[in-house]
């Protein structure tokens, strides 16, 4: 199988999921490293093994202290 036919059936079974699950926003990596386990179970064990990515923290606003009263 090579990698551009493989990367298709990824693709396209990443596409079946979202489908199925209504269309939702935001959750292409989800359902592209399900579809990835589907279609080639192997990549599973490399899955389990590589730690997830840490969620970013949302920046912090500054904030402006009062004016100081005299």
């Amino acid at each position: 199988m090579s990698l551009d036919n493989l990367a298709e059936q990824i693709r396209k079974r990443a596409y079946e999921i979202w489908e199925g699950e209504g269309r939702p926003h935001g959750r292409a990596m989800e359902h592209w490293s399900r579809a990835e386990t589907e279609v080639h179970p192997r990549l599973q064990l490399v899955a389990l093994n590589s730690p997830l990515p840490a969620a970013k923290k949302p920046a912090r606003k500054k904030t402006q202290k009062p004016p100081a009263k005299k």
